[in-house]
């Protein structure tokens, strides 16, 4: 979606507020900071500009603290709703 020159944008956006995991910045900070640079991105072009899937579905196991995707998984996307309980 987003392109190459996109994600490099996205990614100094990122680190102009938080610092990377691999530099001892807390992973959930750096995340959160990228989605935000994503939104904020997304809204820059009328064909993206509905954000609700990182908020209903990327934003979900964040907000959990469920970076290791332990299931079940439970999310939400343009009011659908999805979950895996078994592997």
């Amino acid at each position: 979606m987003h392109g190459m020159d996109g994600l490099r944008g996205l990614r100094s956006a990122t680190l102009a507020v938080a610092t990377t995991p691999k530099l001892g910045g807390d992973e959930r900070v750096w995340l959160r900071a990228f989605l935000d640079a994503r939104v904020r991105e997304m809204k820059t072009e009328q064909a993206h500009s509905d954000t609700s899937r990182v908020d209903t579905a990327q934003r979900a196991f964040l907000d959990r603290s469920n970076l290791d995707l332990q299931l079940p998984l439970n999310w939400r996307v343009y009011g659908d709703r999805y979950s895996i309980t078994a592997g």
